[in-house]
């Protein structure tokens, strides 16, 4: 199994410090990640790893189930989404607070969302409008983990990634984790 935690590179912690003293300067709650600031302005590029293993299982794990990753044609890297109806939202909130303690989101904690089917067309539409409540967030883009998107979409063409498929084997040896199947049976347990 390859060692996965890894030192920053002097430029790494150039930046880190340069981000750090930008953050401590605006003290904006939630505009600043170990990675680098987050918000209007900040330039994903800048965002790096190495990720912690438990992070990359967590997120391997939700891409198992429910999680989804998707590169819209206006960005540069994908990002992944996160979605669950409301009466999931504890599971979805204590994800959310793994990655955003982690420095992975903006740190703005989802909001419960209401949507009907009225929107969908009328051959699709059951009888009767149905509203479901739901909370979502994404994780910040990093080009560290575009490895990711393709290993679960290989047949992706930039601004629709198309299908989902299973990871090689190698990949489910390395982050199949008790964490990842925790996360995974969470995540898709409805």
């Amino acid at each position: 199994m390859p060692i996965l935690l890894m030192g920053f590179t002097a430029q790494q912690k150039s930046r880190h410090k340069a981000a750090a003293i930008l953050a401590e300067k605006n003290r904006i709650n939630g505009s600043y990640t170990p990675f680098g600031p987050v918000g209007k302005g900040s330039v994903a590029a800048h965002r790096s790893g190495p990720h912690n293993l438990d992070v990359l299982c967590a997120l391997f794990g939700s891409l198992l189930g429910d999680c989804s990753g998707t590169w819209p044609k206006s960005q540069l890297n994908p990002y992944f989404k996160f979605y669950q109806s409301e009466s999931h939202s504890p599971y979805l909130l204590w994800i959310w607070q793994f990655f955003t303690s982690r420095g992975y989101t903006t740190g703005i904690e989802p909001v419960a969302r209401t949507r009907s089917n009225l929107s969908v067309a009328l051959p699709r539409r059951e009888k009767g409008a149905v509203v479901q409540e739901y909370r979502e967030f994404s994780l910040l883009t990093f080009p560290s983990l575009n490895w990711l998107l393709h290993a679960f979409y290989p047949n992706y063409v930039h601004g629709s990634v198309g299908e989902k498929v299973l990871p090689s084997n190698e990949l489910l040896y390395t982050y199949l984790s008790p964490l990842a199947i925790a996360i995974w049976f969470m995540d898709d347990g409805t």
